[in-house]
């Protein structure tokens, strides 16, 4: 008999059968997070018996053991795991993954801050760990406090997976307006994919040279290394023309390369920007943009050195500028 810690569906050699990341068997701990409708005195061992926080979920997985939580979506926003504190994700090969419709924008297995929460936390999750897969679920931050920004969702990490996330950053009014808003930053994460995931919100004005995206070296002077975005759909809302999709205007926070290969770009605000990305020339890598689409913009970059466009040049509006608002 082959044993399982998850009776009460379909498993094969003991790996309950929610869904594939890949194919991958991931042979570790299973458990089951229901925000709606759990209770953080269960075992969490199947979905009737599921923990009620994330928070006392992470507590229960063993670093390195490829334990996964699965947050089940509702179809509601009942179905939102909250936090009141920053959740730091350090054990490797812990993963989380969504039960919920794959769709691409706003999953309803969702973290987002307390319900009636006066404060941002950033980050809202900070990933130090290394190997974790995070796949099918989204996150929001929207408390709108005016004096910090809305900072999401921080990998300083390594050879992390995300499969379809939506990083719902800046949803807040004041945190749309601010300068140090992002949805992710990438603060010396290396040899990450991002994979069909949505970076943004089109809901809030942005006015502020904030930015989807962030590329920085850490605090020990390691640069973020060999990321790659792949079919990738990055949103907002202009009203100035400040705002940025990347910003990576840090010198040397960068190194080798960071790909976005077949990703779209789209600002349907009223003011097109004056770039998408912002890169500093002294970086110690290369932006490389293969086949990509930018809508609302003038340009990709005012940089020709670090941005290298497959689709045309960088600096002009031509190669996978499909429109520019007006």
């Amino acid at each position: 008999m082959v044993l399982t810690n998850f009776p009460d569906g379909v498993s094969s050699f003991g790996v309950p059968m929610v869904g594939g990341i890949g194919g991958i068997p991931l042979t570790g701990i299973w458990y089951f997070l229901d925000p709606a409708s759990g209770s953080d005195g269960n075992d969490g061992l199947s979905p009737e018996t599921a923990f009620a926080t994330l928070a006392f979920a992470y507590s229960k997985l063993r670093d390195g053991k490829n334990d996964v939580i699965v947050l089940i979506g509702d179809g509601s926003t009942a179905a939102t795991a909250r936090l009141s504190a920053q959740l730091v994700w350090a054990k490797d090969a812990a993963h989380l993954i969504g039960q919920t419709a794959p769709s691409n924008i706003a999953q309803r297995a969702r973290i987002s801050t307390a319900s009636g929460a006066t404060a941002n936390i950033a980050n809202l999750v900070n990933v130090t760990a290394q190997g974790c897969i995070f796949a099918n679920f989204s996150l929001f931050q929207g408390v709108g406090e005016a004096a910090t920004a809305e900072q999401l969702w921080q990998d300083a990490g390594q050879r992390n997976y995300y499969g379809n996330v939506a990083f719902g950053g800046m949803g807040g009014v004041a945190g749309a307006q601010h300068a140090d808003s992002y949805s992710l930053k990438l603060y010396g994460g290396s040899e990450n994919l991002f994979d069909g995931c949505y970076f943004g919100v089109d809901t809030r004005d942005r006015d502020a040279a904030n930015a989807n995206v962030v590329i920085r070296k850490n605090a020990s002077n390691v640069a973020s290394t060999r990321n790659v975005f792949r079919n990738c759909l990055f949103s907002m809302r202009a009203t100035d023309t400040d705002p940025l999709f990347v910003n990576a205007d840090e010198a040397g926070g960068m190194d080798r390369f960071t790909l976005f290969q077949g990703c779209t770009f789209i600002n349907s605000g009223t003011s097109t920007l004056t770039v998408a990305m912002t890169i500093n020339a002294a970086q110690g890598g290369t932006i490389v943009l293969d086949k990509c689409t930018l809508v609302g913009a003038t340009n990709w970059s005012a940089n020709t050195t670090v941005v290298q466009n497959s689709s045309g040049a960088a600096a002009i509006a031509d190669g996978g500028i499909a429109v520019a608002i007006s």
